[in-house]
C-alpha cells in the first residue's frame, strides 16, 4: 500500500510540476522598455491610419479644386449646383427614412408587434413598408401562435387530492407537506390566503 500511494504521490507531483511549468509559459511579462514600444507602435499605426484619411480627403478637395480650375464660370457652377443637388438628395433620402421608420413604429405598436424589428422592416417607400409590416405581422402571430400551441399541449399538472376552492385552514392543516406543495403549485392565492 505505501508503495502504491508513494506512486501515486509521485504521479500527482509530475503532473502538478507539468502545470507549473504549462502556467510560467503562458505568464508572459514586459519589461518597462517593451511596454512602451509596443505602445508606441499602436500609436504610431493608429497616427498612420488617421493622416491616411485626412491625406485621401485632402486629394479628393485638391482634384475637386483642379477641376473646378479648369472650368470656365458657367461649367463650374454647373457643377457646384449638381453637388448641391446631390448633397440634398442624399439628406432628403435620409429624412424620408427616418420618418419612415418613425412611421413604422407606430404601426407596430398600434398592432402590438415589438417595435424592435423596425430595421428590418423600413424601407424607402410606404408601399414596401407596409407589404413587410404585414408579412412580420403575419409571421409573427404565427410564431407566438405555435409557442402557445405547445404550451398548451403539454401535459396536464397532475391534480392531487387537494381541493382547489372552499379549503378551510382546518383542512389545510390536515393535509400532508406533499398535498400542501402541490396546493402551492396548483393556486398560490389559496395558498397564501391560509397560510396567513
Amino acid at each position: 500500500m505505501d508503495n502504491e500511494n508513494m506512486n501515486q504521490t509521485g504521479a500527482e507531483q509530475n503532473e502538478a510540476s507539468a502545470t507549473d511549468n504549462e502556467n510560467k509559459e503562458t505568464k508572459v511579462t514586459y519589461t518597462q522598455e517593451e511596454v512602451t514600444k509596443m505602445l508606441q507602435e499602436e500609436t504610431d499605426r493608429r497616427v498612420s491610419a488617421a493622416l491616411k484619411k485626412q491625406q485621401a480627403k485632402f486629394d479628393n478637395k485638391m482634384a475637386e479644386a483642379e477641376k473646378l480650375r479648369g472650368m470656365d464660370e458657367s461649367q463650374r457652377k454647373e457643377y457646384e449646383y449638381e453637388q448641391k443637388l446631390a448633397e440634398l438628395n442624399e439628406r432628403e433620402k435620409e429624412f424620408n427614412l427616418a420618418q419612415n421608420k418613425l412611421e413604422a413604429s407606430k404601426v407596430l405598436a398600434n398592432r402590438s408587434l415589438p417595435i424592435e424589428f423596425v430595421d428590418y422592416i423600413v424601407a424607402d417607400d410606404a408601399d414596401t413598408m407596409m407589404e413587410n409590416i404585414n408579412v412580420f405581422e403575419k409571421l409573427f402571430k404565427a410564431a407566438v401562435s405555435d409557442a402557445v400551441a405547445k404550451k398548451i399541449a403539454s401535459p396536464a399538472p397532475k391534480t392531487g387530492t387537494v381541493k382547489q376552492t372552499g379549503m378551510t385552514r382546518e383542512e389545510f392543516s390536515k393535509l400532508n407537506i406533499a398535498q400542501q406543495s402541490e396546493l402551492y403549485k396548483t393556486n398560490p392565492q389559496l395558498y397564501k390566503e391560509l397560510t396567513q
